[in-house]
Formats: C-alpha cells, sequence, structure tokens
C-alpha cells in the first residue's frame, strides 16, 4: 500500500509450505535392475541406509515492513537526483518477521552396521525439530539524495530484538537477543564508501558482532570495481550445540566462530568479471567423521578466485566460468573442490522481425577429483568424511529457450553424459540424477 503523496508505505507478505517426502537413503532401491548399476565395479560403496523413511517438512514467513515519512515531499527537482518519486529525507522504518520451520522424521534402521558408533536401537527412530523464530526491529534512514549508496541510505540507525524458541522430543528452551545495528555511506569524487556494524548486547549471540567496510566505484563506468573488508563472531547454530532424540544426543557449549575476510571484484565489459577473496576462519565448527558437531581451535584458512565472461561473435556466445579454491588445512576440513568450471557456448538471436528471441545451446560443469561431505539422513546433517572422493567427470546439459511477447519457455536435457558413463556422486551413497529431460513455460497474461 502507498498513501497518496507517498509519506507512508506499507508491505507484507505471507508464505506457507509443506513437503512430504519418502527417503530411501540410497541409490539401490531405485536402480537394482538398472544395467549402469549392474556395470559398478564396487556395489558396497552403495549400501542401503534407510528403508521407506518418512521426512516431513512444515514451513511458514510472515513479513511485514511499514515506512514513514518525517518531513515534506521532496520536489521534483530534488526527485531527479534520487529516482523515486515518493522519498522523503528520514523515515522510521518498522520491520516484523515471524518464521516457522518444522521436521518430522520417522525410520526403521534395517542396517545398522553404518550406524554402530550410534546409539541405534532396533524401535522405529523418532526425531522432531520445532524451530520459531520471531525479528522485530525499528531503523531510522536517512537518504541524502546524491551523496549516498545502496538504495540512497545516508545513515541507517537500527536497533532490533530476535527470539528463538526450539523444541526437540525432550527439549525446549528460548533464545532472546537484542542488538543495535548503524550503516554509514556517502558518495567522493569517483568512489563511494560504505561502513555497517551489528552488536548483540545479550542472548544467545551476547558480545558478538559484525562488520564491514565496503569501498566501490561509481556506477556507469568502464571499469568497476569494488573492495570489502570484515569480520564477525557469531555462535554455531543452537542444532550444534544440543540435539536430543531417541538414538542421537549432544550437548556442548562451543565458543564463537570468528570469520575475517577481505574480498575485491573488478570488471570490466571487454575483458570479463574477476572475483578474489581471502578468507581466515577461526573456532569453525563442523560434523566431523562420526557425523557429532566438533570443534577447531585452530585457523583454517581459504583463498577463492572466479573468473567469468560471456565473449560474443555475431550471434555466438562463449561464457567461460572458472572457480579456484584453496584450502590449506591439510584435513581439508571444508570439504570443497580446488576447480570447478562451467562453460556455456550457445546461440542467440531475435528472428521473425525480433519478436522472436531464442537461445540454443550447451552447458557443461566439471570439478576436480576432491573428497565430499556425506549425509546423514537421520539427523538432517552433512558430515565430514575420509574414504570417498568424487568429481573428475564432465556434466552436460543441452538446452533451448525462447521469448515471444510475453510467452517464457524452455526445453532441457541434462546430464547427457550420464548417458555413456557410470553414476556420479556429489555426496557419497548418494548417486545424482541420470538423464533428465525438462520442460517448462510461463504466460504472464496482460490486459
Amino acid at each position: 500500500y502507498l498513501a497518496k503523496g507517498g509519506r507512508y508505505r506499507s508491505f507484507f507478505s505471507y508464505t506457507y509450505n509443506r513437503i512430504v517426502a519418502q527417503l530411501n537413503g540410497g541409490l539401490q532401491p531405485d536402480s537394482t535392475f538398472s544395467y549402469t548399476y549392474e556395470t559398478l565395479t564396487d556395489k558396497a560403496l552403495i549400501p542401503v541406509y534407510l528403508n521407506s523413511a518418512s521426512h516431513q517438512l512444515y514451513g511458514s514467513d510472515v513479513y511485514t515492513k511499514q515506512i514513514i515519512g518525517l518531513d515534506k515531499i521532496l520536489k521534483k527537482a530534488e526527485l531527479s537526483a534520487i529516482h523515486d518519486s515518493s522519498a522523503s529525507l528520514n523515515k522510521i522504518v518498522i520491520y516484523g518477521r515471524y518464521q516457522e520451520y518444522f521436521r518430522h522424521h520417522t525410520d526403521q534402521f534395517l542396517d545398522s552396521t553404518y550406524y554402530q558408533n550410534y546409539y541405534i536401537t532396533q524401535q522405529v527412530y523418532k526425531d522432531k525439530i520445532r524451530a520459531q523464530k520471531t525479528k522485530a526491529s525499528i531503523a531510522l534512514l536517512n537518504t541524502i539524495a546524491g551523496n549516498a549508496v545502496d538504495n540512497f541510505i545516508g545513515y541507517e540507525l537500527q536497533a532490533g530484538i530476535e527470539n528463538l524458541d526450539v523444541t526437540l522430543i525432550d527439549y525446549k528452551k528460548n533464545y532472546f537477543s537484542t542488538y543495535i545495528n548503524a550503516l554509514l555511506a556517502k558518495n567522493f569524487g569517483f568512489f563511494s564508501a560504505k561502513a555497517e556494524a551489528k552488536y548483540f548486547l545479550n542472548g544467545y549471540n551476547k558480545s558478538n558482532y559484525h562488520a564491514v567496510f565496503s569501498l566501490q566505484s561509481l556506477p556507469n563506468q568502464l571499469l568497476k570495481w569494488e573492495v570489502n573488508a570484515g569480520a564477525n563472531a557469531l555462535n554455531p547454530e543452537v542444532i550444534n550445540n544440543y540435539y536430543t532424540s531417541n538414538n542421537f544426543f549432544w550437548e556442548n557449549n562451543f565458543k564463537a566462530i570468528n570469520h575475517t575476510f577481505v574480498n575485491a571484484n573488478i570488471a570490466h565489459k571487454k575483458v570479463g568479471n574477476l572475483f578474489l577473496q581471502y578468507s581466515v576462519i577461526n573456532n569453525y565448527v563442523f560434523f566431523d567423521s562420526l557425523a557429532m558437531p566438533s570443534q577447531i581451535n585452530t585457523s583454517n584458512s581459504l583463498l577463492q578466485i572466479k573468473y567469468f565472461k560471456i565473449f560474443k561473435w555475431k550471434a555466438l556466445r562463449f561464457a567461460p566460468e572458472v572457480l579456484f579454491q584453496l584450502d590449506a588445512s591439510k584435513e581439508q576440513i571444508l570439504g570443497l573442490p580446488t576447480y570447478f568450471t562451467k562453460t556455456s557456448l550457445y546461440f542467440e538471436q531475435r528472428i521473425f522481425k525480433k519478436h522472436l528471441w531464442f537461445q540454443i545451446g550447451t552447458d557443461v560443469f566439471w570439478l576436480n577429483n576432491y573428497r565430499p561431505y556425506t549425509y546423514m539422513a537421520a539427523t538432517n546433517q552433512f558430515f565430514y568424511q575420509t574414504k570417498f572422493n568424487t568429481g573428475n567427470l564432465p556434466v552436460a546439459d543441452f538446452f533451448i529457450a525462447f521469448k515471444i511477447s510475453t510467452v517464457q519457455a524452455f526445453v532441457r536435457l541434462e546430464q547427457l553424459s550420464t548417458i555413456v558413463t557410470e553414476p556420479y556422486f556429489f555426496s557419497p551413497y548418494y548417486a545424482m540424477p541420470g538423464f533428465t529431460f525438462k520442460i517448462g513455460i510461463n504466460w504472464l497474461f496482460i490486459n
């Protein structure tokens, strides 16, 4: 809702979802009689862990935003600088959000050999998690026309509360936090600067913080650049500190995870886009090889370099994307591939007097051999493992897409490489889908 004159705005949204899934926990129940499965040299890599597991997910999200102008509406000459016909210099913004998540998982462990390190019994496995999160905040904004960046905010002063209710099978706890947040932004002669900081006064993240400082070039320049530096200290998710079901239990008191980073992004219309980031993580929390939460007391460093560019020659498009990631730890705790590439080769053209726009081409993905995290279906978490490597297999897709007036459509033939290769894995023991055909259409009706 936008009031006449633009002094008041109101926004409200509500979403709800419910998913009920049947999980088989592995490849074998669906592929026992397939030729591709029979050609595997080591069928022990595909055991059946769970059988007919029922997995129910519920979720809802209610969000509201109220904007109240504190001063007179700007004149047309002032509006031209900030491109907002209903802007005011000073505003109060009230935010409110309620989110709910519920998971109910039941199963009978027919093959408990894999879970020999856990408290597995012959009774039906039961697991329930319910999380209800409420957020509310009030902020004072100032829009300084041409002297600000990022939605023309000159400064923002914000205070808020966060409340989290967690319910497990025999555990219930409330986490209440308050925080303050400040943002400053300003344009200079040929660049803009922004600084933002958030501090938790009490609650689950008491004395923790988040801070970022950014410098970036002004818009509409041939060479665009941005440099960011930041640091934060935040406690791990609640599930890492406490969890209980009728077969799994842990109780921890982990320290805050410290993350410091610096990155740079350079974009040139002719050369392409280059992104570099260096991160240092202290007190990293992950699920170890026993699928139990664990915290590392040493520092982990990660270097990431990414390049992307769309090369054009007449109607032909060639779009390479390359990602390099270097985890300095010997154990490779982060479980990331060192190399990842995506190469798109396609034709893009307008025909029929430029009324029909279409693309036809292929996407090819490849990543190097690496050791990924594996999945614990019972706790719905990925955990560290040292016995299974994957990668070094290309994945190719073919696509056709077109748009005419308000109609958009596409056809995709995905995982073409699986026609001639064995099943491939991005998570141990869970084979990725084979050859897949997809079609979609989006038709927008306009009066």
